[in-house]
């Protein structure tokens, strides 16, 4: 390409040329979703960072639309559940003040994360989050680039150390929400993020996504519809 490349232009063959190999080495980069950067949720006002990687655009921080809120001793496999960790008050307004909410956003169960996204956004297949986890070099990597660098000792919301291989290159900023089990406890805020995908597994257990302060892989399993997990919506 530069031999053949006139010397008055050849800045402009080099970047060319520097285009092509960041193309065919498989380089990605985070690009706006559109012509905005943010959504408004029009159920509630909240503002929403975006973040486009490859022909993807998804929300670039956890779902936080909290229509009721739960006891976790109400857990359910069949009926809608809304959590906020380490809340206790069925008071909606009560648990938005919770420090948790404004950092981490809201649990689901999976029949609440099926019909929580906003319109124009759903939960994401999980075809979708493999074709977002094989963009990034796949499970083995995909985690840390995932992943958001606060780590302790920084205030919540942020992971605990070591936060390995946490990169956060493309801005998904994921932090640890923890869940609510079906046991109906709380656990592992800081150390685990786990995020429902809409694809059942078997009757009972959906397909989820979980990303853990001590790996910088993410890991795929089933877990039953009862468990309290975060979301993060895809656009249509």
């Amino acid at each position: 390409l530069i031999g053949t490349c006139p010397l008055r232009r050849e800045s402009a063959c080099l970047a060319v040329l520097f285009i092509f190999i960041r193309l065919h080495a498989g380089f990605l980069q985070a690009q706006p979703c559109g012509d905005h950067v943010t959504f408004t949720d029009p159920r509630d006002g909240k503002v929403y960072q975006t973040v486009r990687i490859g022909e993807q655009c998804w929300m670039s921080e956890n779902l936080a639309w909290l229509p009721q809120v739960f006891h976790p001793s109400q857990f359910s496999a069949n009926e809608a559940r809304y959590y906020v960790y380490w809340n206790f008050d069925l008071d909606v307004e009560e648990a938005k003040n919770n420090e948790n909410y404004l950092g981490y956003g809201v649990l689901y169960n999976w029949p609440a994360a099926s019909q929580a996204c906003p319109p124009g956004w759903h939960l994401p297949a999980d075809s979708e989050w493999q074709e977002l986890i094989n963009q990034l070099g796949g499970t083995a990597r995909a985690g840390g680039k995932l992943k958001s660098r606060r780590m302790a000792p920084e205030p919540h919301p942020r992971w605990v150390y070591p936060n390995e291989g946490a990169t956060d290159e493309f801005g998904f900023s994921v932090l640890p929400a923890g869940a609510c089990y079906n046991d109906g406890q709380f656990g592992n805020r800081g150390n685990q993020a786990s995020f429902w995908s809409s694809t059942p597994y078997i009757e009972g257990q959906a397909w989820s996504h979980n990303l853990y302060g001590d790996a910088k892989l993410i890991f795929r399993h089933p877990f039953p519809w009862q468990d309290g997990f975060s979301v993060r919506c895809i656009r249509d």
